[in-house]
């Protein structure tokens, strides 16, 4: 008997040897913890991990630090399913990932600051009813991530949560009260639209208001409108509204690869006389705007609010402005010409306000 055994298993060495039956492939399997309740299972042979357990998960790491210092280490795989009981995604912990797929569950209330950034082969993600709060850069530079649908329960969107994804559109539920700055920067971006429901915000043609209509907060900037006109109501323009790039930090490099919008074709916009206020980086990088015409109420310019803007060759900066900020339009083509309106000097004049750096 033993020795028929024997004979059946150099048999089947030799098979494999030569081919003729595959060796069993064993699956490699790793595990960790990454919450106080919550752990990981890495499954190598699917290249999927999922994520188990209750509460919130550790955090990996915090704006301005390399995420990849923090203690959470997740394995980098094609597949990720975060199990029902998760309450929280932790900070930056699937940062620079090469995830495909993720599978959120219903328990799960808020995803962290910069928890999906940088996974740039993400394309699919179904946020659950149940969702709350969406972090700072949670899904910044995915850039193909091409659909998302926000969830009734959202409440809290942060700034540049879908920046620099491959987002074409955007519905805003009726229940959001907070959306930040950059929240849907994105160079493909055709337009935000807003429940009527919404008590804080609102949409026309496209373009994110206050609901008062008295702040525009965000223009899509893939549109392919070449001029646009701001609604007389309007009185100020938000942070960073017809923003095309963001200035590089060299101290976090979260968008690597920043990218410009290929459709865009803005070259004039229209102010109303009600217009007051216009915001830090508001017009920053819209290098085919021309023909500037600022209305003889505005009161206050911001920072690099028309940075590197390439077609103004002359600036009229009317009567009523009392305020200027720092490179207000710091240019890199030549300007010519500077006039003030009012009864000089303007206070705090500078001409760092008309920054020019060739």
């Amino acid at each position: 008997m033993k020795r028929a055994i024997s004979v059946l298993l150099a048999l089947v060495l030799l098979l494999c040897a030569q081919g003729v039956i595959p060796p069993v492939k064993a699956a490699v399997t790793s595990s960790g913890q990454c919450g106080d309740d919550v752990w990981w299972e890495y499954d190598a042979e699917t290249d999927t991990t999922r994520v188990f357990g209750t509460g919130p998960m550790w955090d990996n790491g915090l704006m301005g630090m390399n995420p990849s210092s923090g203690k959470v280490k997740l394995p980098n795989c094609s597949h990720i399913v975060f199990e029902d009981g998760i309450t929280s995604i932790g900070n930056f912990v699937l940062w620079k990932h090469s995830i495909q797929t993720v599978s959120l569950p219903d328990s799960l209330e808020a995803i962290g600051i910069g928890s999906f950034a940088n996974c740039a082969e993400l394309r699919a993600v179904i946020l659950p009813n149940g969702l709350e709060a969406i972090g700072s850069c949670s899904f910044a530079d995915c850039v193909e991530l091409r659909e998302i649908i926000l969830p009734e329960t959202v409440h809290t969107i942060e700034g540049g949560a879908f920046f620099n994804t491959g987002l074409t559109s955007i519905f805003i539920p009726q229940n959001v009260v907070f959306i930040g700055g950059s929240a849907f920067w994105t160079p493909d971006m055709e337009e935000i639209q807003v429940d009527p429901q919404n008590e804080q915000f609102a949409s026309l043609d496209g373009v994110l208001f206050r609901k008062d209509m008295k702040t525009l907060i965000a223009y899509p900037i893939g549109s392919r409108s070449k001029h646009y006109t701001v609604p007389h109501s309007v009185e100020t323009i938000g942070y960073g509204a017809f923003r095309m790039a963001v200035p590089y930090s060299p101290n976090f490099d979260l968008f690597p690869e920043l990218r410009t919008s290929q459709k865009h074709c803005l070259e004039t916009v229209s102010f109303p006389d009600s217009l007051r206020t216009v915001g830090d980086s508001a017009f920053y990088y819209q290098r085919l705007l021309r023909d500037l015409r600022l209305p003889r109420s505005i009161e206050s310019l911001g920072s690099e609010s028309f940075c590197d803007v390439k077609s103004f060759s002359c600036i009229e900066i009317p009567a009523t402005v009392n305020k200027l900020r720092s490179s207000t339009f710091e240019l890199y083509e030549p300007l010519h010409e500077v006039y003030f309106l009012g009864t000089p000097p303007l206070k705090n004049f500078s001409f760092n306000y008309f920054y020019y750096p060739r």
